[in-house]
């Protein structure tokens, strides 16, 4: 479709051409011919004004030079006013006595195609007076230009006919081929505007696709997540039950026995103690086991250790106060002079630590020796 207006444009750039030059040609060659012939006066007395000097024939050829190189050089991306190229085609049909203005057409054709909206409207508004302003033979009478029929005067009537004729069949292939230019860009535009409107159909088509399979999505997420909850929690209860629930069972077996053989076998009772002190720890150990596969992403990155010194600066931040006084007993090993009780939650860190209630260790040292301080 570009192909043939392109090809429908270069078809009007070069009637344009002919019918310029032709017309060119008869304004000049004709006084020429009548002073050959010495018929200047005859000629002149035909003619309803003087006919105009050669430098406006120039004028009207470099005006169409300038006319084509403009459009070449847009067309090749040249930023250039709109306007310049109807002001080049004015200059051209008022060189040529006004006898013809198709060129402004041609302009039409070359510059609709790169405008829109309002800017087309105006442009097109502007054009149509142009064309009509300058077809009105009243026009050339005000500016005292002869009219081309008048040079027509000077030859025979067979001569006359051929000329005419010429410009007449050159003017009216040239409306045609406008008319054509503009039926096809029409035709162009309507389809690409219904290819846009088929193509946002589909896309919002395609949305509400998208739009129903993301919430599909969405419940799908939400449902292998309570899917993958629920597993988890008869995993932990599975094991819950066959190891803590097997270690409780063991423990009040083992305690009932124990208080029959109290009073019977004290040997046999503390022996008995022993074994369910045993499974006590063994069941505390399978829990920990447990918990263990639960760990905080923290614990999974670093050592409980240091999990502990990194988060003591934070709780002081927030607490804005220090978590623990530095557990100054005398058993933690600390050489400061002061001395103060530990908490309560240090302790229990401590015993963390440690793992038995013996062996506690100071966990302000293993802060500072974490992070260098010590």
């Amino acid at each position: 479709m570009a192909q043939s207006l392109q090809f429908f444009r270069r078809i009007m750039l070069l009637l344009n051409i002919t019918v310029c030059v032709f017309l060119a040609w008869v304004f000049g060659m004709t006084p020429v011919l009548a002073a050959r012939q010495s018929d200047g006066v005859a000629f002149t007395q035909n003619l309803s004004a003087l006919p105009a000097k050669p430098w406006t024939l120039t004028v009207a050829i470099l005006s169409m030079a300038a006319l084509i190189v403009v459009g070449v050089l847009r067309r090749r991306s040249y930023h250039f006013v709109g306007w310049i190229e109807p002001l080049f085609a004015l200059c051209v049909i008022f060189a040529l006595h006004l006898d013809y203005n198709g060129l402004l057409l041609y302009v039409v054709v070359d510059l609709i195609d790169g405008l829109h909206g309002r800017t087309r409207r105006r442009f097109l508004g502007v054009m149509t007076a142009l064309f009509l302003l300058t077809g009105l033979g009243a026009l050339q009478g005000a500016l005292h230009t002869v009219p081309f029929s008048e040079y027509l005067l000077y030859f025979d009537m067979h001569t006359r006919q051929l000329l005419q004729s010429t410009v007449d069949l050159l003017g009216a292939l040239h409306l045609i081929l406008f008319v054509v230019y503009m039926v096809v860009l029409i035709g162009q535009r309507t389809e690409e505007n219904s290819a846009i409107r088929r193509l946002n159909g589909e896309l919002e088509q395609a949305n509400d696709r998208l739009s129903v399979m993301n919430e599909q999505l969405k419940a799908y997420a939400a449902e292998s997540e309570r899917m993958a909850e629920t597993r988890e929690r008869n995993r932990l209860a599975r094991e819950i039950h066959d190891t803590l629930g097997h270690a409780l069972t063991g423990i009040t077996a083992g305690a009932d026995a124990c208080l029959q053989m109290l009073e019977i076998s004290p040997e046999m009772a503390k022996k008995q103690m022993e074994r369910i002190a045993a499974t006590a720890r063994e069941g505390m150990n399978e829990v920990r086991r447990s918990v263990r596969a639960l760990r905080p992403d923290a614990l999974e990155r670093m050592q409980l250790t240091d999990a502990i010194a990194k988060l003591c600066p934070k709780c002081r931040r927030l607490r804005r106060r220090r978590l623990c006084s530095t557990c100054r007993l005398r058993i933690c090993g600390c050489r400061r002079t002061r001395r103060t009780r530990c908490t309560a939650s240090c302790r229990r860190a401590s015993r963390m630590l440690s793992g038995t209630d013996t062996q506690l260790r100071c966990v302000c040292a293993l802060q500072r020796r974490s992070v260098g301080l010590a």
